[in-house]
């Protein structure tokens, strides 16, 4: 079975990749994104899955101050160029939500 996912995060890809693989693994993170849904759905149905890692854009993280954020701004672009394929796991509700970059900023 096959899924895009599209991600923009701070933080190093090796961080995120990690967190990622846990999810894969331990059962208690399962649901910790769509991702690790999809592959403990997998897992459930005794299904071979792989998982390959590409780089689709670069982004700078959110700086205090600036308007909107460009990690954010980029994980949407990519999500909404990739709508139409069926394999997408992204919501339409992400493109609605606000950055998460920012809470770090606010007092």
């Amino acid at each position: 079975s096959s899924g895009i996912n599209a991600e923009y995060g701070e933080g190093t890809f090796k961080k995120r990749f990690n967190g990622h693989e846990s999810s894969f693994r331990l059962e208690k993170y399962k649901g910790a994104t769509k991702l690790s849904e999809k592959i403990w759905s997998l897992k459930e149905r005794g299904q071979d899955y792989r998982v390959s890692w590409s780089i689709v854009r670069r982004g700078h993280p959110y700086r205090n101050g600036q308007k909107n954020c460009d990690l954010c701004t980029s994980e949407k672009l990519e999500i909404l160029l990739r709508s139409h394929d069926p394999h997408l796991l992204n919501s339409r509700s992400e493109m609605l939500a606000k950055c998460r970059h920012k809470r770090k900023f606010l007092l």
